[in-house]
């Protein structure tokens, strides 16, 4: 596959904003195991604390519950900054409309970076890390979650649609000269709908059709539905889909 089409991302994320948290399950769920690894961790307190991806602010509001910082700031491609001003209620925070992997980092650095379900998106992952941990403190933490090669296997096998998924060897093999990599691990969701045609919902209102442009015919997508129940047809008589996150806790190495 090639590089990313950002432009194509922005608008698909932008349609699908207000649709958005009622329909990202599994991403609430990674957000959950996130936060879960930080507690675990045990350090809560932060001087400065950089969200990459913030979205509509589903795993911010999480961040805001249950760690403290003296600033918070905010990265995001889409113009999101009136969620973020509905969760802060007057507190001071700073927002960046940016597609990350071209942002200047605000010129600072940082306890705690964290990004949630963002970094699948970056059309060099690895080089991304390298200017992330520039701007992460000594003792720092990188929180992120990213997908696998298995996530959404069922529309790759079916369509050839996908993105190209770095492995854990990869993250492994970039991180590891910076960090002490405290968590790292491939883990699995498994989501159920009434048929494929509410798959393909479900994908179009959390943005991820914003892969590549596609275009269905009447006998494309009628295969497509009767090849979906066919193979992916559960006990229940729903259809299952699956993600695959990778979820990565490191802190940041003493020089």
């Amino acid at each position: 596959m090639g590089l990313i089409d950002k432009k194509q991302v922005e608008r698909k994320f932008t349609k699908a904003l207000s649709k958005y948290d009622n329909n990202a399950i599994a991403q609430q769920q990674i957000n959950l195991r996130l936060i879960e690894l930080l507690k675990n961790n045990g350090k809560l307190d932060f001087s400065t604390v950089l969200e990459i991806g913030c979205g509509t602010g589903l795993f911010t509001q999480l961040l805001r519950e249950h760690i403290s910082s003296k600033n918070w700031i905010f990265n995001d491609i889409c113009d999101v900054r009136a969620n973020l001003e509905k969760l802060f209620l007057g507190d001071i925070f700073e927002f960046h409309l940016s597609d990350a992997e071209h942002w200047d980092f605000a010129k600072r650095s940082y306890d705690l970076i964290s990004s949630a379900s963002v970094i699948q998106w970056f059309n060099d992952p690895c080089f991304f890390i390298q200017r992330i941990t520039r701007h992460l403190n000594s003792q720092g933490i990188l929180l992120l979650s990213t997908f696998s090669q298995e996530n959404l296997k069922e529309i790759r096998r079916l369509t050839g649609i996908g993105l190209d998924y770095p492995s854990l060897d990869d993250w492994q093999q970039w991180l590891d000269a910076d960090y002490e990599i405290v968590y790292l691990a491939q883990q699995e969701i498994c989501l159920s709908f009434l048929s494929p045609s509410d798959v393909l919902k479900h994908l179009k209102n959390t943005g991820v059709t914003g892969i590549k442009q596609h275009y269905w015919s009447k006998y494309n997508l009628k295969t497509f539905i009767t090849d979906y129940e066919k193979m992916y047809k559960l006990e229940s008589g729903k259809v299952g889909l699956t993600y695959s996150p990778i979820l990565i806790l490191a802190i940041k190495k003493e020089k």
